[in-house]
């Protein structure tokens, strides 16, 4: 999911059992509730391929707070990348110009 729609995807990841093979966590708006996002990281099954990205231009509060969630999955153990991708806005098009790669990423070639 993207934007609040990672942050769901991460909730139901990590509150209700849900076992995801692969998420793809785009421009999450970690900032929810003091970042309370990553505490739910640990909850997360180990077994889940994470994806986090941002883009340059949506605020160094986004930034820093994508870095980190992409810190805490790799900490936890996660098979997790986090990729930024400089001067990319908060919108559809610059998700989309990312699609290819977190493909790439989630499930090979």
């Amino acid at each position: 999911g993207s934007s609040f729609g990672a942050v769901i995807t991460l909730y139901a990841a990590s509150q209700f059992g849900v076992r995801l093979d692969r998420m793809a966590v785009v421009s999450p708006s970690v900032w929810v509730n003091n970042r309370e996002p990553l505490g739910w990281v640990p909850r997360v099954a180990k077994s889940t391929r994470v994806w986090v990205d941002i883009g340059g231009s949506e605020g160094e509060e986004a930034v820093s707070g994508a870095r980190l969630l992409g810190d805490a999955f790799g900490k936890a153990g996660h098979r997790a990348t986090f990729a930024l991708e400089p001067n990319a806005e908060h919108n559809e098009f610059a998700w989309a110009r990312r699609f290819p790669s977190i493909l790439l990423f989630l499930y090979g070639k």
